[in-house]
């Protein structure tokens, strides 16, 4: 670290971890994990930036150790990929997760957990979008919205319209929640079968029929897209 930071910043590399381990019962956990990560975080970014890093981390190990401790964890493979301006707001997105309950705190880690491959594929503003779902999800049921997590680790990078996708899964969240899972499943089979330039299109006409009251939506999204499949696509704008 002393190589990146230079000494006068070091010694804060140092008394911060030890600030960290002082938050409370396991904060050494947190800790631990600050001091694995530091020194390719260090490489990755500047050392103001490093600070509001660090800062970060601290609040999420005053929430609950577990949160911070993978929080620090998956910056050295989420931070070269994250824009500088967007590591606290990154933070605040887990943090927000949770809500004083075991069950919260470890759906927030495992946000952390995921970041990696979600950042990879979804810009801040879609990962935004995607974490309001979870947390909708979260409302109603904490296993259902870890199991979201992992879709959206899968199925997000598959599919190009992401927004659309995520908007959707929204509005069942609120209307048909047990919807969700189907409905991320079957935007593959869209992805394969609906002709890119109408799929924005689709994705609004299937939102717009959640809306009024559709039941069972993702089996609607299987068999329509089969449908739209058996149809060359110069002719799928004729039914959509």
């Amino acid at each position: 670290v002393s190589a990146v930071l230079g000494p006068g910043p070091s010694l804060r590399w140092a008394q911060e971890g030890v600030r960290i381990a002082q938050q409370g019962p396991r904060a050494w956990e947190a800790a631990t994990e600050y001091f694995k990560s530091s020194p390719e975080v260090a490489r990755v970014i500047g050392f103001p930036q490093f600070e509001r890093w660090v800062e970060s981390g601290i609040e999420l190990t005053q929430e609950a150790p577990i949160i911070a401790a993978s929080y620090f964890r998956a910056s050295p493979q989420v931070l070269p990929t994250l824009a500088p301006r967007h590591i606290s707001g990154w933070a605040a997105l887990g943090r927000g997760l949770s809500k004083g309950t075991w069950k919260s705190s470890s759906l927030a880690a495992r946000f952390f957990d995921v970041s990696d491959e979600l950042v990879q594929q979804v810009n801040f503003h879609e990962l935004q979008m995607f974490v309001s779902l979870v947390q909708t999800l979260a409302n109603r049921s904490y296993d259902l919205a870890a199991e979201a997590l992992v879709l959206g680790q899968r199925v997000l990078p598959t599919v190009s319209e992401r927004e659309e996708l995520i908007s959707l899964a929204t509005v069942l969240a609120d209307t048909s929640w047990r919807e969700v899972r189907g409905s991320f499943e079957a935007a593959t089979k869209v992805s394969l079968s609906v002709d890119r330039k109408l799929r924005r299109r689709y994705f609004a006409l299937t939102e717009r029929l959640a809306r009024q009251g559709l039941g069972n939506v993702s089996t609607f999204m299987v068999d329509s897209a089969q449908s739209l499949a058996r149809l060359p696509q110069d002719q799928q704008i004729i039914v959509l």
